[in-house]
């Protein structure tokens, strides 16, 4: 899972400076601050996701135990519309602080 997980932060801090260059308008990609600041927001992004993980749990968990037809935590997070839309805006949340 580790491996897993630093393959993923390499691959996003990459994607990250590159629409940095792309922004700065260096399109080759030798921007001097670019890297450093790709590094940055990553890492920020990649600290935030421990805390966005334990309350989109507790929204399940909140869904599940205020419908008397839900059958686990699970049913709701697949198949609760509503559980959807927290998450899509707590993902969206935690990318933009």
């Amino acid at each position: 899972m580790g491996a897993d997980l630093d393959y993923a932060a390499k691959v996003l801090r990459d994607q990250v400076r590159r629409g940095l260059c792309y922004g700065c308008g260096n399109l080759d990609g030798d921007c001097p601050s670019c890297p450093d600041k790709a590094d940055r927001i990553t890492q920020e992004f990649l600290e935030r996701l421990p805390r966005v993980r334990q309350m989109l749990a507790m929204d399940a968990q909140a869904a599940y135990e205020s419908d008397p037809a839900a059958t686990s935590p699970d049913e709701t997070i697949f198949c609760y519309p509503g559980i959807y839309a927290i998450t899509s805006h707590r993902w969206r949340t935690s990318c933009t602080r």
